[in-house]
């Protein structure tokens, strides 16, 4: 008799099981919003604003540098790069699986290196993984990226 009664209770409790949101448009244009808005505070030297787009112990992995965890270790590394112009993220393809949504894209930037007597001028890749917070927001969880440019020695510019 109870065989009988697994069917309805599993059925019954699936349906009262909260669902996982669906990534859709509004959720990709947030992201998208989250880059414009980063790109303009990072032209402007403003990493305290920018990494509002992380999560508190966000992991970022830079090039030819050690893992970075956290907002203040990843403020300490971009105002390390050296100043930034003109930077524009292209997020190209996205992947979501509940509430995580991995982006890769690319970049293009104006970067003048500490020593070096000239901005360069950078273009690259980048993967971002977000995370949807409790709240619907999403924030970068973990983010990699490296140019696509020949290694040289940034120290003499172009």
């Amino acid at each position: 008799m109870w065989k009988n009664l697994v069917y309805p209770i599993l059925l019954v409790w699936l349906g009262c099981a909260p669902a996982t949101p669906s990534f859709g448009e509004a959720d990709r244009q947030a992201i998208l919003d989250h880059h414009t808005a980063f790109a303009t505070e990072v032209d402007r030297g403003d990493y305290n604003a920018a990494v509002r787009s992380y999560e508190e112990a966000a992991v970022l992995l830079p090039p030819n540098a050690p893992r970075v965890v956290g907002k203040i270790g990843i403020i300490k590394t971009f105002e390390s790069m050296g100043p930034v112009g003109d930077l524009q993220l292209w997020g190209d393809e996205f992947f979501a699986s509940g509430d995580l949504v991995v982006v890769s894209g690319n970049y293009a930037m104006n970067l003048l290196p500490p020593g070096a007597a000239v901005a360069i001028a950078d273009t690259g890749k980048y993967l971002e993984v977000w995370r949807r917070q409790v709240d619907g927001a999403w924030l970068i969880a973990w983010e990699t990226f490296n140019s696509s440019l020949p290694v040289r020695d940034l120290s003499t510019g172009p």
